[in-house]
């Protein structure tokens, strides 16, 4: 995760800014990608539980 940030609009969601580096057998980057996703933000005082 690179970054995160509550949705200035709606209120319930958020964008969380993801990214990925694939490298190959010499330790070169092969693939770098960012990408950018819409989620639905838990409630306030909600502490994550283990599945």
């Amino acid at each position: 995760m690179l970054e995160r940030r509550r949705s200035d609009s709606q209120p319930g969601f958020g964008v969380v800014k993801l990214g990925w580096v694939t490298r190959n057998q010499h330790e070169e980057i092969a693939v770098q990608m960012e990408t950018s996703i819409w989620v639905q933000v838990r409630p306030e005082n909600t502490a994550p539980t283990a599945a």
